[in-house]
């Protein structure tokens, strides 16, 4: 029931809290169920643990620099975390996920925090990886003004007969139990790569976010997703393409994506047998969820599947509404949708409910999904109005 707070007298300068020599089972600060614990301008540098949460304890930091540990902050279930102007650099090296955060059924608030250059071992012989900086499981995640940049989430150990798991280049969500939401937050030249495949082939999704297990209301608002990197190999089977944002639902599951940029991601792939990728798989943005409003975004430079949405059965509403799609290869809206006042410059569309006052302009064959400027998928009837068409063709 204690609250301890700790800070530098001396105006400018941080209290420097260091262990050297590669220890990752070290603990630098504890804090105990029920204490609190405040640190303003710290730098806390470890090759361990920088902070460790137990259940029940609150942690707030302020000015603050977590560098060079193998993983800087843990919270144990029913703690918490509120960081504010802090720094976030450096940390990986081990097998941890999340190696600047791993949260486990704990609230965490970001607020002007920077994630620059966290990730893995990928030497390290475990073969999956989640959330190359950040890991939240349960619990909830606000982030406001924060920058995630260069982080990695990358698996090539060799494995035998098993393949890599890489999601989550930046950040990595499960079963989020209360309301989440990230807010004009840049996700800049994160990555997730898996190589060295043996069977099956690997999975890299969410190059700078992946969501599974979805069932509360999820907001991504004036958010800039540029610049990632997927890639992946495989000699055998069948393996999903790569994406830059991955949001899968549930039932009662529902994502808002307002204002957002998502741009200029790319995709790789090695294929060994050459016959078991299909690079039409490749996506910018995969979501799933019983209620879903895309409005006033823009999709820019994205792979072959520049968005592609699909629902939990549960025949929630679809809306993608405002929005700029440019040279993203096709749409997919594989569920009952609406999709108005859309431009399509160089992008395709395939879409399972009403369009209307959209237009397409320069798609050629070979840039759509299924060689047309617009496809109707599914049974069910589609109104198609106001939309314009110009230079349609190969």
């Amino acid at each position: 029931g204690y609250t301890f707070t700790i800070r530098s007298q001396v105006p400018g300068s941080k209290v420097i809290l260091e262990t050297l020599g590669f220890n990752p089972g070290i603990t630098q600060v504890t804090v105990n169920g029920g204490d609190t614990l405040s640190l303003t301008d710290f730098r806390v540098l470890s090759d361990g643990v920088g902070i460790s949460c137990r259940s029940g304890s609150n942690l707030l930091l302020t000015s603050c620099e977590l560098e060079d540990n193998t993983a800087a902050v843990q919270l144990n279930f029913s703690s918490s975390l509120t960081a504010n102007d802090c720094t976030f650099r450096g940390n990986g090296g081990y097998f941890y996920d999340g190696p600047a955060i791993r949260s486990l059924y704990s609230p965490v608030v970001l607020t002007n925090c920077e994630f620059i250059d966290n990730g893995g071992n990928p030497e390290f012989p475990i073969t999956s990886g989640l959330g190359g900086a950040v890991y939240v499981e349960g619990g909830s995640i606000l982030a406001t003004d924060c920058l995630f940049r260069g982080n990695s989430l990358e698996r090539s150990f060799e494995s035998g007969d098993a393949f890599n798991i890489c999601e989550g280049g930046a950040v990595y969500l499960q079963e989020l139990t209360g309301y989440s939401r990230f807010y004009n937050c840049v996700f800049d030249s994160n990555q997730v790569i898996a190589d060295i495949p043996f069977q099956f082939g690997n999975r890299a999704l969410g190059a700078s976010l992946s969501v599974r297990g979805l069932e509360t209301e999820f907001n991504i608002e004036s958010c800039t997703f540029q610049n990632s990197l997927g890639r992946f190999s495989v000699s055998g089977g069948y393996s999903s393409g790569p994406s830059d944002i991955l949001i899968e639902g549930i039932q009662g599951s529902s994502v808002n994506f307002i204002g957002n940029t998502v741009e200029n991601s790319r995709f790789e792939y090695l294929d060994l047998n050459q016959n078991s990728i299909d690079p039409s798989n490749a996506s910018g943005v995969q979501v799933r969820a019983d209620e879903l409003l895309i409005v006033g975004s823009t999709f820019r430079d994205l792979p072959a599947r520049g968005l592609s949405v699909w629902n939990t059965a549960n025949d929630g509403e679809v809306s993608v509404l405002g929005s700029d799609f440019v040279n993203c290869g096709t749409v997919v809206l594989e569920v009952p949708s609406t999709c108005s006042g859309c431009d399509f410059t160089g992008t395709a569309l395939v879409s399972s409910g009403d369009v209307s006052s959209s237009s397409f302009e320069r798609i050629t064959a070979d840039q759509a999904l299924f060689g047309n400027a617009l496809t109707i998928f599914g049974s069910e009837p589609v109104i198609v109005t106001g939309c314009s068409f110009h230079q349609i063709g190969s």
